[in-house]
């Protein structure tokens, strides 16, 4: 069955599509906004800012790899990616200790200019979790150099890569607009930035999701009827669609991290629904308050509790050491007690 990827229903705004396309023509070359904006400013609506633009598909002022598939899907540049990430990944296999790669040791490798390399390294730092750090070459735009960590994280990232589209894809997803851990609210006010077959529930997703959690999209629905805001309800379902996604393509920390965002915020609702009250307004002081009510089962309180762990590594320092990180099947566990605290209600 051919894979369907979210980020390729995603239709550009008129807004979004001027200021990117004449981004797109100047990409990795010196551009000045200000002269950008004037030379569009008959186009543009008034009080333009460039920084509004998504940022999954412009940084500064050049196109990010997802941001060049919006315009040439055929650019020479996902093949180079793709070709620097294999390359890289051989080089980690057999050389588990290296600890720096430089763009000129790639083109030993690949059939590639070392410029065109030196972009495809910055592109591919944009993902985030490949290189520790990194060294900009004269140009002042793209890669000369990249070094790794002593953790596994980085290694993994490689080792763990199938293709360009399944990497824009949860790209895509872990940097949609509104992130912020004020949960639903900040999601509304985010909801029209979405395309509507984002916003609607995916059937096929939810076709996987009862294969490995038995629980269907119109039971799920059923369980959460104490939750009558439409809004509300829709921006569960896309996040947990969201959620069961990025754990799917092995983004570990992104899909637990939404999980526990949704756990937190069905309690919340489901407490507010009982008319039940709780001191504070955080996930802990929620938990508290359904385990005080004895309304869920030992179990599920436990996982209640693990995602709510998990959820707190979203502050980088929090990962202090190794056996912080999350693991895959942490990440599994963490989208999988969504189903099962739902089952409780």
């Amino acid at each position: 069955m051919t894979k369907e990827y979210t980020f390729k229903k995603y239709k550009l705004s008129d807004v979004e599509r001027i200021w990117l396309g004449e981004l797109y023509k100047h990409n990795f070359t010196t551009i000045d906004a200000r002269s950008l904006k004037v030379e569009l400013w008959d186009q543009l609506p008034k009080n333009f800012d460039p920084k509004s633009i998504d940022r999954r598909f412009t940084i500064g002022n050049r196109l990010t790899l997802l941001g060049i598939w919006y315009f040439d899907q055929k650019n020479k540049m996902f093949e180079y990616v793709s070709q620097v990430i294999t390359s890289l990944r051989d080089s980690i296999i057999g050389h588990t200790e290296i600890k720096e790669i430089k763009a000129i040791d790639i083109y030993m490798t690949v059939n590639i200019h070392v410029r065109l390399i030196e972009i495809a390294l910055e592109l591919i730092h944009d993902f985030g979790g490949f290189f520790s750090s990194a060294t900009y070459s004269a140009e002042k735009s793209g890669l000369r150099s990249v070094t790794f960590g002593d953790g596994d994280d980085a290694y993994d990232r490689y080792l763990d890569y199938v293709c360009i589209d399944d990497l824009l894809e949860g790209f895509f997803i872990q940097n949609a607009p509104s992130t912020s851990t004020d949960y639903v609210e900040s999601r509304i006010f985010s909801s029209s930035l979405l395309t509507p077959e984002i916003q609607k529930p995916d059937v096929k997703v939810w076709d996987e999701i009862k294969k490995d959690h038995q629980i269907g999209k119109r039971t799920f629905g059923k369980k959460i009827n104490f939750i009558k805001d439409k809004y509300k309800r829709s921006i569960i379902f896309r996040d947990i669609e969201q959620a069961y996604t990025l754990a799917k393509f092995g983004y570990r920390k992104p899909a637990a991290i939404l999980a526990g965002g949704v756990i937190e915020e069905l309690l919340r609702l489901y407490l507010d629904s009982k008319k039940i009250e709780y001191k504070g307004d955080n996930f802990i002081n929620i938990i508290e308050a359904c385990k005080g009510h004895n309304m869920f089962k030992k179990s599920t309180g436990s996982l209640s509790d693990s995602v709510r762990y998990i959820r707190n590594l979203v502050h980088l320092s929090n990962e202090n050491i190794r056996k912080d990180a999350i693991t895959q099947s942490a990440a599994i566990a963490a989208v999988a007690s969504v189903f099962a605290i739902v089952n409780d209600f």
